[in-house]
């Protein structure tokens, strides 16, 4: 299990029952700094963090495995205001992101610099949180009103990401 500190600053694992600090952002230099308030790690371990610090509205990956140097995978486009509220990524690599004043949920791949829209949350609500199992996305969403719901939306046979 990873957590963020409540700050984003700091990624830490659950070691028994302590918590084991994996980075520390002011470990690192200026431009690889990172507040993180979204993490998703794989069953690889490998770290992918959405990164806030100054609107940068990046994700970072960290391979542990390999070296604890963040390295910027995505940049999300900014159309606007924009509040990322979770990332999941596929066994496959692609990202998915919640943008929560967008109303959208982005996908891409790391090998490519396009997202591509994925979907336009219908009626006013606003993604919370995602989850891709085989070909379903399930989406968490939120609307004042009328409160909370999870639906799920089947993907294409194969999402074209350029």
């Amino acid at each position: 299990l990873y957590v963020t500190s409540q700050d984003g600053r700091t990624v830490a694992k659950v070691v028994g029952s302590t918590l084991q600090t994996v980075i520390a952002s002011e470990s690192l230099s200026a431009d690889m700094q990172f507040e993180a308030h979204e993490i998703f790690v794989t069953k690889e371990e490998v770290i992918y963090l959405l990164d806030n610090l100054n609107n940068n509205r990046r994700i970072l990956c960290i391979n542990p495995a390999e070296s604890l140097e963040p390295v910027v995978v995505g940049q999300i486009p900014t159309e606007g205001r924009s509040f990322l509220t979770d990332l999941f990524v596929t066994d496959g690599g692609t990202i998915y992101v919640a943008d929560w004043d967008q109303r959208k949920v982005l996908a891409f791949h790391p090998s490519s610099e396009t997202f591509t829209e994925v979907l336009q949350c219908p009626d006013g609500l606003q993604p919370l949180a995602l989850l891709v199992q085989d070909r379903s996305l399930y989406v968490g969403m939120y609307e004042p009103t009328r409160g909370g719901r999870v639906c799920e939306y089947l993907l294409p046979p194969e999402l074209q990401l350029h």
